[in-house]
C-alpha cells in the first residue's frame, strides 16, 4: 500500500492463496429417485487464489477525484459423486471505476459503475459450465442549499444476467433520497424527510455457486415507505456550520 498525501494519490494491492492439505469434503450418493446420502472425506488439493488491486488520484485543477480497482477469486475443490472424483473449478473477475466530484459545503457527487464475470465447471460434467454477468452502480449525491437545508440521494442499479437455470429478471433499481433541515443553536437539530425505494423495486436476491451446483433465492424485504424524523444531537461539540 503507497499513499502520498499532498497529490492525494494511492495505491493498493493485495494477494493470497491458500491450499489446504487433507480438506473436508464429501462422497454424495445419489438414487433414481433423487435421493441422496452424503459421507464425510478427505481430499487433497483444495486451493483458493485472492487478488485485489485499486488505484486513485485527486485531479485538483478539475476538483475530480477517480480510483479504479480489479478483483478476482479463483477456487479449485474436489468432492464424489457416487464413488467418481468430481474437480469443480470456479472464478470470478469483476473491477470498477470510483468518480467523485464535490466542492465543500455546497456538493459531493459519486458515480460507482462496477462490472462482475462468474464461471463454474465440474469434471464430471465439462459440457454443462455456468457463467453470467453481474453490474452493480451506484450513484449518490448531496447538495446544500440556503437556509441550511440539504439533500442527499442515491441509487442502485443491480444488473444479472439470467442462466440456463434460472431465466427470471431479477434486475432492480434501488433509489433513496432525503430532505435535511438544520434547527436551533450550533444545527444540533434535524427534521429529515426520507424516501426509501422510490421506484418500489427493491427485492431479496441471492445467488449462490458451490461445488457442482448453483442455487438462486428472492425473499421478502422493505419496500418503498416514507419516514418523517426530528433528530437532536446531545454532544457539547461547537458543530456549527454556516
Amino acid at each position: 500500500m503507497n499513499y502520498k498525501l499532498l497529490s492525494e494519490r494511492s495505491i493498493y494491492l493485495q494477494m493470497s492463496y491458500n491450499v489446504t492439505a487433507n480438506d473436508f469434503s464429501t462422497n454424495n450418493f445419489i438414487d433414481a429417485l433423487g435421493k441422496r446420502l452424503s459421507q464425510p472425506v478427505n481430499v487433497r488439493g483444495n486451493s483458493s487464489t485472492y487478488m485485489y488491486a485499486y488505484y486513485g488520484k485527486r485531479i485538483r485543477d478539475l476538483g475530480i477525484s477517480i480510483g479504479a480497482n480489479l478483483n478476482s477469486n479463483l477456487s479449485r475443490n474436489t468432492n464424489f459423486i457416487n464413488g467418481l472424483e468430481n474437480r469443480n473449478y470456479s472464478s470470478y473477475v469483476g473491477g470498477g471505476l470510483n468518480i467523485r466530484f464535490n466542492k465543500d459545503k455546497k456538493y459531493d457527487i459519486n458515480l460507482a459503475p462496477n462490472i462482475g464475470y462468474t464461471s463454474s465447471r465440474s469434471s464430471i460434467r465439462p459440457d454443462e459450465t455456468t457463467h453470467y454477468f453481474t453490474q452493480d452502480h451506484r450513484v449518490s449525491a448531496s447538495v446544500t442549499l440556503p437556509l441550511k437545508i440539504e439533500l442527499n440521494t442515491d441509487c442502485n442499479f443491480s444488473i444479472r444476467q439470467k442462466t440456463e437455470a434460472f431465466d427470471r429478471n431479477n434486475n432492480a433499481i434501488r433509489w433513496n433520497a432525503r430532505l435535511d433541515k438544520k434547527l436551533l443553536k450550533n444545527n444540533t437539530g434535524i427534521i429529515r424527510f426520507a424516501a426509501f425505494d422510490i421506484l418500489d423495486q427493491n427485492i431479496g436476491f441471492n445467488r449462490n455457486v458451490q461445488t457442482n451446483f448453483i442455487s438462486e433465492r428472492t425473499y421478502d424485504t422493505f419496500r418503498r415507505y416514507f419516514m418523517l424524523s426530528f433528530l437532536y444531537n446531545f454532544t457539547k461539540n461547537d458543530n456549527s456550520q454556516p
